[in-house]
């Protein structure tokens, strides 16, 4: 299933890096024609209104391609050095910018190399909007093995938990 709804939220500096790849790449290739697919039916949006599910630049992204085994990269918008190789993706390829803006479960149609594609995003286990407004996924999707939780938040929230919770851990129960 191919989904492109008109007025998707894109976070504003993935759209404005969009359009300045987009001046750069060449007039009439299947890339222009995807970054302009991409942008007609994106809608810049701030970062706290970006849902932490959907992909954004530097977010983490499990995936995967037609009937291919599923992947894990981070997109970037330029190339990473010093042993990041393999562990990223580079938005200005059909795969990147197909990926990016779309929600964990949905799925978008792409030319790569004279052929249709279709990438479905699996899940977004870091995107960093939601990291640095401290928000977390409404839902898990995917296969990970384990959640990720914070000691910190999870020190916090014993520390702030009712007396009766208190009392309960004391005696062992």
């Amino acid at each position: 299933m191919t989904v492109l709804i008109l007025g998707s939220p894109m976070a504003a500096a993935d759209y404005h890096a969009c359009q300045a790849i987009l001046k750069e790449t060449p007039p009439g290739s299947a890339l222009e024609r995807l970054i302009l697919r991409k942008l007609r039916h994106a809608t810049p949006a701030a970062d706290s209104d970006i849902d932490p599910l959907l992909v954004t630049i530097n977010s983490r992204v499990e995936f995967q391609i037609d009937d291919e085994a599923p992947q894990t990269r981070i997109l970037v918008r330029n190339g990473f050095r010093n042993g990041l190789v393999g562990l990223t993706l580079l938005i200005t390829t059909a795969r990147g910018m197909a990926m990016l803006g779309l929600r964990a479960g949905q799925s978008f149609a792409f030319d790569e190399n004279g052929r249709t594609r279709t990438v479905t995003v699996r899940n977004v286990p870091y995107q960093p909007q939601a990291a640095r407004l401290g928000r977390r996924p409404a839902a898990r999707t995917g296969n990970a093995s384990a959640e990720v939780v914070s000691l910190q938040t999870a020190r916090e929230d014993r520390d702030h938990a009712p007396a009766w919770e208190a009392a309960i851990r004391r005696k062992g129960t």
